[in-house]
C-alpha cells in the first residue's frame, strides 16, 4: 500500500503547484456567497493590475485583464438576469391566472 501512494520521481513541481493554485482559484465558486463574493473581487482586482502592468509595457491585453471588457461583461450579464427575472414572473403571473 505505501509503495501504491508514494510520488514518482519524475513528477514536475512547477505543473504540480500551478495546479494547486488554479484549483484555489477556481474552488471559492462552492464556498459561501460572502467568501465567493470576496474571493472574485480578488480575482478581478488581480487581472485589472496585470492588465495596467502589461498596458505600460506595451503588451496586448491578456483576456479579461481590462476593466472596460469586464464592465461590458457585466452589463451583459446583468441584461440575462433581468431578462430570466422577468421571465419567471411573466411564467408565474401565467400559473396564477390558470
Amino acid at each position: 500500500m505505501k509503495n501504491m501512494l508514494s510520488l514518482p520521481e519524475g513528477i514536475d513541481k512547477m505543473k504540480a503547484l500551478c495546479l494547486i493554485v488554479h484549483a484555489c482559484d477556481i474552488s471559492h465558486a462552492s464556498k459561501s456567497w460572502d467568501l465567493h463574493s470576496r474571493w472574485t473581487e480578488g480575482v478581478l482586482e488581480e487581472f485589472f493590475r496585470q492588465g495596467d502592468m502589461e498596458a505600460c509595457m506595451g503588451l496586448p491585453y491578456s483576456p479579461f485583464a481590462t476593466d472596460t471588457l469586464c464592465m461590458w461583461l457585466s452589463l451583459k450579464l446583468n441584461t440575462y438576469k433581468d431578462e430570466t427575472i422577468k421571465k419567471e414572473k411573466q411564467k408565474s403571473e401565467t400559473k396564477k391566472q390558470n
